[in-house]
């Protein structure tokens, strides 16, 4: 934990956010939280680590900082000497607000898969809960607005305990990417190829130096993780990737700074490759999956009809409290925990 968290907290918010300043108002307003959750974080990537062995230490976890930003915020934030990792409380809202949601559908799916008997309605239910939970991130991103936590509202423990490994998996991710950019002098030396333009040749687009340095940030951190689970471990990260795709369509925009969902997607599956890291041939179709979702929201087809907005949280709930109960029938959380770890690549994007 920092020594003094609110000089850091302050000092980060003067340097990089100073817009920001005015809208959190008296710091004593925000710090207390903000300092909470950066413990919380470091705690549970820590633990999530050491149960794991995913990386060769946890030193890292100690630049890590939560501030209470609107937006997509993950970012390497320089302040004097010292180098930080900013999240955004919000967008870390947002990580747990689709993990949750993406638990019953992986509940569905494998209940789906093991011909178990499934409730009625199952695939209404879930292409509604499909489109509430787009739409909701999509605002979100739009507008910033809170987003649920449905821990809040669901019943069952179990849909909601099923994905932790999963999240703190993307959240680790993550923070060794915005590692990488520092690691790499990309922070304080501008553009570096770092042998990305092999990878050209595979992209959508051309890379620019802004978008070399994504990848280049998405290999390092992938090469200091170990893989001990490929198959969950690169799932968990794709559909990071996923919430990303869905930020480019919801803005109807794509940053000039970051690559195409697709590339990045493709990227990681050759440099795990690379590595001799063995991914479930499913898992290699998540690239087609990014480009099926930026198209899904950039056109806003429609195949079943979404709720009203004034419905979402109702299906939502519905749903996961539908699947979690018929699950707990079915007595399925252990033999579902191991079809997650080692066959559990998803066969559809929801």
């Amino acid at each position: 934990m920092h020594t003094d968290f609110r000089g850091v907290a302050q000092g980060l918010i003067e340097a990089h956010w100073p817009e920001e300043a005015e809208r959190l108002g008296e710091p004593a307003a925000w710090l207390r939280r903000a300092e909470q959750d950066t413990a919380r974080l470091a705690m549970a990537l820590a633990g999530f680590v050491e149960s794991g062995g995913l990386v060769e230490h946890t030193r890292f976890l100690g630049h890590v900082v939560v501030l209470p930003l609107r937006g997509p915020v993950a970012v390497a934030a320089p302040l004097g000497d010292r180098e930080y990792i900013v999240m955004g409380q919000q967008f870390l809202e947002v990580l747990r607000f689709r993990h949750q949601l993406t638990a019953g559908f992986r509940m569905a799916e494998y209940l789906v898969r093991s011909a178990a008997p499934l409730p009625d309605g199952l695939e209404q239910s879930r292409a509604l809960a499909y489109w509430a939970g787009q739409e909701w991130i999509h605002d979100w991103f739009r507008t910033s607005d809170p987003i649920p936590d449905l821990a809040r509202h669901v019943r069952s423990p179990l849909a909601l305990g099923l994905e932790s490994d999963c999240l703190m998996q993307a959240l680790l991710f993550l923070v060794l990417h915005e590692c990488g950019h520092f690691a790499l002098g990309h922070v304080t030396h501008g553009p570096n190829d770092h042998g990305i333009a092999s990878f050209e040749q595979l992209s959508c687009d051309p890379l620019t130096p802004p978008k070399r340095q994504e990848l280049a940030a998405d290999a390092w951190a992938a090469r200091a993780l170990h893989w001990p689970n490929p198959t969950w471990q690169s799932t968990a990260i794709f559909r990071l990737f996923l919430l990303f795709g869905i930020a480019q369509a919801a803005l109807q925009i794509h940053p000039p700074e970051h690559p195409y969902v697709h590339d990045r997607c493709a990227h990681l599956l050759e440099v795990l490759r690379l590595a001799g890291v063995g991914v479930d041939e499913q898992v290699k179709q998540m690239p087609v999956f990014a480009a099926q979702e930026y198209v899904l929201r950039a056109r806003r087809t429609e195949r079943i009809p979404k709720p009203a907005a004034t419905e979402g949280l109702a299906v939502l709930v519905g749903f996961l409290e539908q699947i979690s109960r018929h699950f707990e029938v079915a007595g399925g959380d252990g033999a579902m925990m191991r079809w997650m770890h080692n066959e559990g690549a998803p066969t559809r994007p929801w």
